[in-house]
């Protein structure tokens, strides 16, 4: 993220939702307490809900399924991070392919001498819950010549191969040129085979400059500044990258994953404008992004990708969320028949400082606030009333939503059952909640529930209705 902006903010939020496409969205805490959170992971292995957290300091800490923070990180490595600014740190972290197999996993951080370090560590054979920090493998490092601009996320491909964005070097301006030189790494998107147990890496043969003396052969893609996020889409196929600008356009850009020898423009482009043509050429084939916003127009600095999403709400499907770590609006890209894409903002949280998207094992879509230290889960809190048409009900509202005490339906025409009504939530099984009938409004009591996401549902109806209860 950018060099020049605080990671401290001191205001509250409590969510609050704006209506997009007929729908609401909405951000639920789902665990609070974390120290600079700034990645989230699954370990891709079926029926695992657990969710991982990276903590910019050093750590790894596990999210249970029951919402609890385990006491013990899952792995620890605060000696050897150099956190002491604000983009130096455990940055990133990825699950092996075959986690559930070798137990592997890649981790992203700053050395003590602010170098970009790739590391693997392996997972405790007796604690699924424990990393053995002392397995570390060091499988690349590359110096920063400043201490910005170190990139952080990393990800396999479907071809099984680690994917890291390196970032510029760091300054501002790319000073130095180097995410154009072919003889950098830095600035670049990165290609490796990690499953080598002789070697570090490998090269994978299928790399666009193998065997080419003038250009780095780990080298995948050229012209990036900071791409803090970065995701592949394994549904569609595209890669998706956000870079963050210099300091008028921020840009996010999306690609066949397998597509090689791309160039991404910068510094002689910043999102699609020029921004230094000098040993630039325009027969060079560059990439300009999907979309790129102006700062100025939207109070944006460092926009944070991203991830489309694949859970259960049926609006947000095949949707790519990102936001701005200092704006707090959440948006969304959707494609379009002709091959372009529209933003849609969808939700906006003043105040936030998100700098992470994540997402569990079902596909549910959460963010990290840095500031606050809370994973937030985004919903859609839609009521329908799609299956009660037939029964004469219309204009069915539920309201107030989110809400503290209680919560209420309201509905034209038609009668609502008052009684079998039962509430779940994330880790709560179904209860029996019985609501007050008053003046066709049904009144439900939800007081006494912990904050989080809830379905009100009825045996004879095919739908629930989801709310979010505050504290």
């Amino acid at each position: 993220m950018r060099n020049n902006q605080t990671f401290f903010f001191t205001m509250l939020f409590l969510a609050v939702g704006i209506v997009a496409h007929s729908q609401t969205f909405s951000l639920v805490p789902h665990v609070k307490g974390f120290k600079k959170p700034v990645d989230i992971e699954n370990t891709g292995v079926q029926n695992d809900d657990r969710l991982f957290i990276a903590e910019q300091g050093g750590r790894i800490k596990i999210i249970a399924p029951d919402k609890s923070i385990l006491s013990t990180p899952f792995l620890d490595i605060t000696d050897r991070v150099n956190s002491a600014s604000n983009e130096r740190g455990l940055l990133g972290f990825a699950f092996h392919p075959h986690y559930n197999e070798n137990g592997y996993f890649f981790v992203n951080y700053s050395d003590q001498d602010g170098a970009t370090t790739i590391s693997r560590f392996s997972v405790d054979p007796s604690d699924p819950n424990l990393a053995l920090s002392n397995s570390e493998k060091i499988i690349m490092t590359i110096d920063q010549p400043y201490t910005n601009h170190n990139a952080g996320d990393m990800v396999f491909g479907p071809d099984g191969y680690l994917y890291f964005g390196t970032g510029d070097g760091g300054s501002g301006g790319d000073p130095q040129n180097r995410s154009q030189n072919p003889k950098e790494l830095l600035g670049k998107m990165i290609r490796i085979d990690i499953d080598s147990e002789e070697t570090p890496y490998e090269i994978p043969n299928t790399n666009p400059y193998v065997n080419n003396p003038d250009t780095l052969d780990a080298i995948w893609a050229f012209g990036l500044r900071n791409p803090w996020k970065i995701h592949i889409d394994t549904a569609s196929g595209l890669f998706w990258i956000a870079d963050v600008g210099q300091n008028k356009r921020e840009e996010i850009n999306a690609v066949p994953y397998d597509q090689p020898k791309v160039n991404y423009g910068w510094r002689c482009y910043e999102g699609i404008e020029k921004y230094n043509f000098s040993n630039c050429s325009d027969n060079t084939n560059f990439t300009l992004p999907i979309h790129d916003y102006t700062q100025e127009s939207t109070s944006g600095c460092s926009v944070i990708g991203g991830y489309v999403y694949h859970g259960h709400f049926l609006s947000m499907k095949g949707l790519y969320f990102f936001t701005d770590y200092c704006n707090g609006v959440i948006s969304t890209l959707q494609r379009n028949i002709d091959g372009t894409y529209t933003r849609e903002d969808v939700f906006e949280s003043p105040g936030s400082r998100f700098s992470s998207f994540g997402a569990d094992i079902k596909g549910e879509l959460f963010l990290a606030d840095l500031s606050k230290g809370t994973i937030y889960q985004l919903v859609d809190l839609t009521t329908t009333t799609e299956d009660l048409s037939n029964d004469g009900i219309e204009n069915i509202i539920l309201y107030p939503n989110p809400t503290s005490g209680s919560i209420q339906l309201k509905w034209d025409g038609g009668h609502l059952p008052t009684d079998q009504w039962l509430v779940s939530g994330v880790s709560m099984i179904a209860k029996q909640i019985t609501p007050q009938l008053v003046d066709h409004r049904i009144i439900f009591d939800i007081e006494h529930l912990p904050e989080g996401f809830y379905i009100l549902r009825h045996p004879k109806l095919s739908r629930g209705f989801k709310f979010v209860k505050l504290p």
